[in-house]
């Protein structure tokens, strides 16, 4: 799986973007910057940073998952981890000590 890099001039950020939860319907939902993420145990495990596109197609590949404490931190989720977005939270297929082990991300 292709995680994006500062250097990586095939993707870029921004703060909203249209993923497609359920690989079997061809219904979009969109997500945006400072939605509620949430792991599969249904604790609060971050908040929406940054969604990131693909230059070439602008499919959406990851969102930038947020911790905002006296040390922030920023993981990458694939959108292939995310279960549902519903009123305004992101739902993941993941339970909450399984994000940190997602990828940090040091982009800008």
């Amino acid at each position: 799986m292709h995680m994006p890099t500062d250097e990586d001039l095939n993707s870029e950020m921004i703060v909203s973007g249209s993923i497609y939860p359920d690989q079997e319907s061809d219904i979009a939902v969109e997500v945006r910057r400072g939605m509620v993420i949430l792991a599969m145990d249904g604790e609060e495990a971050g908040r929406v940073a940054a969604i990131i596109v693909d230059k070439h197609d602008q499919a959406v590949t990851h969102i930038v998952l947020s911790r905002l404490s006296q040390n922030p931190e920023y993981r990458l989720v694939p959108i292939s981890i995310i279960e549902q977005v519903v009123e305004e939270k992101v739902q993941l297929r993941i339970f909450n000590q399984v994000v940190n082990s997602l990828p940090t991300w040091h982009g800008s």
